[in-house]
């Protein structure tokens, strides 16, 4: 039977047939062909094979050596390339002339004796029943002195398969990932897959090699590919498989969505199901276990995430927003190592909004400031950014030594980089005159109105690093998070970001406005601020997993107008306050004004309004809102006209207006910052 057969491959085997080409993993053209149900032929000639290049440096060797006995054992999920790795394996057997055994899954071990230093090749061991009874009872006893046995799985090594005294030669094992970008390329190049298509099919792939099998056989795409929906479901039912029930499903999304996975956070979807599904979730192949959990391979996660985003939006929605709020719970509870891990699961939730991941740097440390480095930060502020910078990053050292944070050389103990946090109340005149950088906030601040005392002005006032030291934007990310979550904020954030520094993607996902330049030190610095009482915590929060469901504000942050250019298009404005038309090709509607609202010539019309009437608050404030009013509300068609209608000589009614126009541009320009502590409340309700 079949299922029961041995076959040699090598020079005896006279009826070969030729490679067809079903694109598996590696290979790059011309496949193995399957004969029958369990028994693979090799063709005339290898095929080419990309990548694999650490595998095949330890593999190669134990072909071509035959003096002792030795078990590879290659595991992986389904698509990954265990089996064109084998088939490169015997390729090269059969090139030195080498006898190959391909035995199926489960069979029984006929004839292996007979042979000298064989290469025994077994492909797909998880499909036996009972692979260690099989290994120890069958294979292994049946295997001749130095043969070499290739086995391969989905699952990982179980160490009962091959207890002694059964095997007692050299063991190693093999766990696949994807290819290496160069080989993900090279793989689609050689089919001629489209260049300009190329980098984001091995972008998405993460190199699976079936998922990129899935890029070949996909017709034209743009250049974001990703699966098709009907493509994606063939994967998932290739890799992921047979899922046990409703609540298993549920686990493999919230992995697909979490940075990591464990028992406290499937708790929040499956309840007291978390223990028995996590104890399944181990066992599978394409989730590898990392120190807060587990985690799905890059391909895995995105084809389940997409998946569900495309199938049930309302359930990723919900989804999304139970772990948010599970891990900003954790963030505001945690310390030490949890809440580092509390923010890096927010922060990887909004990864599509937020700056690049973290990267672990093992050649660096990171801690609070010890007095010995105090001139060691003073001479690298100096050195960066001037002397200027330099002393104001002494005056603070003095002042508030505990909101440094330092970051060194873990080999020679030399500071690589620094950043320094303030809690800044009351008038704050000794930090001013020390230090204009805060001088300037405090100017914005108090433009924009009072901050009451439950109201927090806090500041990321330094980000310092040396020249090889890497950009500190996440750095600056993470800890304005983690102020940000644990406080719960009313009140404001700046950030000053450092010369020569272009912090898009930071400043995107706080909403942070470009006050100014900063006035310290060498260079093109900017103060960049939120007000919070606008959109307190939780309103952010939403907003930004609004623009990861469906892209909402997703053409970038609103406009930013240098003064003179937002006045220029108030004035514009008012004239066309009676014409919608004219409103609706408005610059200002991409203010931070208006550019939240669902109507925004609407909403720009009645700003507009309510600060013409907020005129008669002013002093002299009367005859500036008749002026106004008068010209642009009435319908008159000419100064002269209005003028008249007001019973005023021309060049006063001009005077009048000038000023209530200027009152009226003061009003917008604060309102785009300011609003009313007792509104942030209401939000924050």
């Amino acid at each position: 039977m079949l299922r029961h057969a041995l076959r040699l491959v090598g020079d005896a085997l006279t009826d070969q047939i030729s490679y067809r080409s079903r694109r598996p993993a590696e290979y790059a053209r011309g496949a193995p062909s399957l004969v029958g149900e369990d028994v693979v032929r090799l063709g005339d000639e290898p095929g080419t094979f990309v990548g694999r290049a650490a595998e095949l440096e330890s593999l190669i060797p134990l072909v071509r050596e035959r003096a002792g006995s030795a078990l590879a054992y290659v595991h992986g999920p389904a698509g990954i390339g265990k089996s064109a790795l084998l088939s490169r394996l015997r390729d090269e057997a059969v090139g030195i002339g080498r006898p190959v055994a391909v035995l199926a899954p489960g069979g029984r071990p006929d004839g292996l004796a007979a042979l000298a230093s064989p290469v025994v090749v077994v492909d797909g061991v998880e499909t036996v029943t009972d692979p260690a009874g099989w290994l120890r009872g069958a294979l292994l006893p049946a295997v001749p002195d130095g043969a070499l046995v290739l086995l391969a799985g989905r699952g990982r090594p179980d160490p009962q398969w091959w207890v002694e005294p059964v095997w007692d030669h050299d063991i190693v094992a093999y766990e696949l990932d994807g290819l290496e970008p160069e080989a993900a390329h090279a793989l689609l190049e050689s089919y001629g897959f489209p260049g300009e298509i190329r980098s984001s099919a091995v972008a998405y792939s993460e190199g699976y090699p079936a998922v990129l099998c899935g890029a070949l056989d996909t017709p034209a795409q743009p250049a974001d590919w990703s699966p098709s929906a009907e493509r994606r479901r063939e994967l998932l039912d290739r890799i992921v498989g047979v899922v046990p029930s409703p609540e298993h499903q549920q686990a493999l999304e919230v992995c697909a969505l979490a940075l990591t996975t464990n028992e406290a956070v499937l708790r929040q979807v499956v309840n007291d199901q978390a223990g028995s599904v996590f104890r399944w979730m181990r066992a599978l192949p394409f989730l590898r276990a990392q120190p807060g959990g587990l985690a799905p391979m890059g391909a895995v996660r995105r084809l389940i995430s997409d998946e569900l985003r495309s199938r049930d939006p309302a359930a990723y929605r919900r989804l999304h927003r139970t772990l948010r709020e599970h891990f900003v719970g954790a963030v505001r509870r945690g310390v030490g190592e949890f809440l580092e891990s509390g923010l890096d699961a927010v922060g990887y939730l909004h990864r599509r909004v937020t700056a690049a991941e973290a990267l672990i740097d093992t050649d660096r440390h990171e801690g609070e400031l010890r007095r010995c480095d105090h001139e060691a930060l003073v001479a690298l502020a100096g050195a960066a950014h001037g002397p200027a910078l330099a002393e104001v990053t002494r005056f603070w050292l003095a002042r508030d030594p505990a909101g440094f944070r330092v970051r060194w050389d873990a080999r020679t103990g030399a500071v690589e980089a620094f950043t320094l946090w303030l809690r800044l109340a009351g008038r704050m005149d000794a930090e001013a005159t020390a230090d204009p950088a805060v001088a300037a906030i405090r100017r914005y601040v108090e433009a924009a109105g009072p901050v009451t005392s439950d109201e927090a002005i806090t500041v990321g006032r330094l980000f310092v690093r040396s020249v090889t030291s890497r950009s500190l934007e996440r750095v600056a990310e993470t800890q304005l998070l983690s102020r940000a979550v644990r406080a719960g904020w009313p009140g404001w954030t700046f950030l000053l970001q450092p010369p020569g520094a272009e912090w898009h993607s930071l400043s995107a996902y706080f909403d942070l406005y470009p006050f100014g330049p900063d006035p310290t030190g060498e260079g093109n610095g900017v103060i960049l601020g939120r007000d919070w009482r606008r959109s307190p915590l939780g309103g952010w929060l939403d907003q930004v997993d609004e623009r990861i469901f469906d892209g909402a504000r997703s053409h970038g942050r609103p406009l930013t107008m240098p003064r003179g250019d937002f006045d220029d298009e108030v004035r514009r404005a008012l004239r066309h306050l009676r014409d919608r038309r004219g409103l609706e090709t408005s610059p200002l509607l991409r203010t931070r004004l208006v550019a939240d609202a669902v109507d925004g010539a609407a909403a720009l019309r009645s700003a507009i309004r309510d600060a013409v009437e907020s005129l008669k608050d002013r002093p002299d404030g009367m005859k500036q809102f008749r002026a106004v009013s008068t010209a642009y509300l009435s319908g008159v068609s000419t100064q002269d006209a209005a003028a008249a209608r007001l019973g005023v000589p021309i060049s006063t009614f001009r005077r009048h207006l000038a000023l209530g126009v200027r009152g009226v541009c003061d009003r917008l320009w604060r309102e785009q910052f300011r609003v009313r502590s007792d509104v942030g409340h209401r939000e924050a309700g």
